[in-house]
């Protein structure tokens, strides 16, 4: 099966960094992106990159015309399986955040990765992304696939900023 793919370098080293997080074999990682590629995109992707870049204008139009709240990006290694909630998250864009939640966005939806949007937040030390989400109902005992829970990667007077804040709404085992 394996030789049925003819990938770049670059395209094999990503296929290869999915696998390691999946904890599969890279012919199952790529059957997997292949399969998934068509039938998850149920948003245009340009809602993805509105999401992350907190354009709210364009988000709520979106989502006015029908886009669902919960479309996951399945592109093939670029997409992960993000919902427009996890990319607001990942890059701090608190409108967006409060748009999608208030659409119905699913506040705990994981990427491949099992990241929760409350997991990108804090790992990135978006501290009024993450006290919304708190607020909102998010799960801070949730762990990724490599056990990381919300803010374990930040390191510093940061870190233990972000730990003492989840932990004081009740998320996590110090």
């Amino acid at each position: 099966m394996a030789a049925a793919y003819q990938l770049s370098d670059e395209l094999n080293a990503r296929v290869l960094h999915v696998a390691g997080l999946l904890r599969e074999s890279p012919e199952s990682t790529v059957e997997k992106l292949l399969s998934s590629a068509l039938d998850g995109l149920v948003a245009p992707v340009e809602f993805f990159g509105d999401a992350a870049r907190g354009d709210v204008g364009r988000l709520e139009s979106a989502l006015q015309s029908g886009t669902d709240p919960n479309a996951r990006d399945t592109r093939p290694l670029y997409g992960n399986g993000t919902t427009a909630l996890n990319q607001a998250a990942l890059h701090g864009q608190l409108d967006a955040v409060t748009v999608l939640l208030a659409a119905g966005a699913e506040i705990d939806a994981r990427c491949f990765g099992g990241w929760t949007a409350l997991n990108l937040a804090a790992n990135h030390a978006h501290f009024d992304v993450v006290r919304t989400l708190l607020t909102a109902g998010a799960d801070g005992t949730i762990a990724n696939r490599e056990g990381h829970r919300p803010g374990d990667r930040l390191i510093g007077d940061e870190g233990t900023e972000m730990r003492r804040l989840v932990d004081s709404w009740g998320g996590t085992d110090s």
